[in-house]
């Protein structure tokens, strides 16, 4: 096993220990919907024993002080995506992760289980895609990933699994929900500093698919033959690559 994939996987086995698993995906991939369709997956499986598998979603935007100060980021409080550095986009939302590092730690000690909506790899594709060096890029994964696994003592995760929706659906889906006003999700009705720059989600794409590779992440594609998969024929897809992992 490379050094890059030792530190993205904990040991762990079937009904051995906890497994930490994270949905990743661009805007709009439904990763809030799988995740909560393993969680009750998981919960009725011999996997792990009943309530046993748990939820959780990052940012927390409603939680203080960090969940706020992510918020106003993302509404532009303290600029555009290109008067912002990406180092200081990178700490918010890991010092927003930073607080539930001990309690996720302590429930995977107990052979729980834990699902992420997001995680630190969300933070290692989106904000170097801000930054146009490649060497430069490469330098902040690098300091974002010893920052959440080695100074914070974040757990590190089992599997990731990468839903894979190419961009022009993720900028239709997007607009689809702000229409809703963001309900429940912390944000407001327009478009977020990172929804609005097209190039930006196009990039964002590119890169998931490049760490995807690079780092061993579980890919589904959410489109087939131009046709979007049901969100069922993806839940099926997700409980494959989980319990046989």
């Amino acid at each position: 096993m490379t050094d890059e994939k030792a530190l993205l996987v904990k040991c762990g086995g079937k009904n051995m220990a906890g497994k930490l698993w994270i949905i990743e995906g661009t805007d709009g991939a439904g990763k809030a919907t799988q995740a909560k369709l393993l969680i009750d997956k998981l919960n009725k499986s011999d996997l792990v024993k009943p309530d046993e598998a748990h939820l959780w979603t990052f940012p927390n935007y409603k939680v203080k002080p960090f969940g706020p100060l992510l918020r106003d980021y993302l509404n532009g409080f303290f600029g555009g995506i290109d008067d912002v550095s990406p180092y200081f986009a990178c700490m918010l939302y890991a010092l927003d992760r930073w607080q539930d590092a001990t309690k996720m730690q302590s429930i995977l000690e107990l052979n729980d289980w834990i699902v992420c909506d997001r995680y630190t790899t969300s933070n290692i594709v989106f904000q170097p895609m801000r930054i146009r060096e490649a060497e430069a890029r490469e330098k902040l994964i690098e300091w974002v990933q010893d920052l959440e696994y080695n100074r914070f003592k974040l757990p590190k995760p089992n599997g990731v699994i990468f839903l894979s929706l190419p961009p022009e659906y993720t900028l239709k889906r997007t607009q689809e929900r702000r229409k809703l006003d963001g309900e429940g999700t912390g944000k407001t009705a327009k478009k977020d500093i990172h929804e609005d720059n097209e190039l930006f989600v196009r990039n964002v794409f590119h890169q998931y698919h490049i760490l995807a590779k690079r780092y061993g992440w579980h890919t589904i594609d959410c489109v087939e033959n131009n046709r979007e998969l049901a969100r069922e024929e993806i839940a099926e897809k997700v409980w494959d690559i989980v319990s046989k992992n």
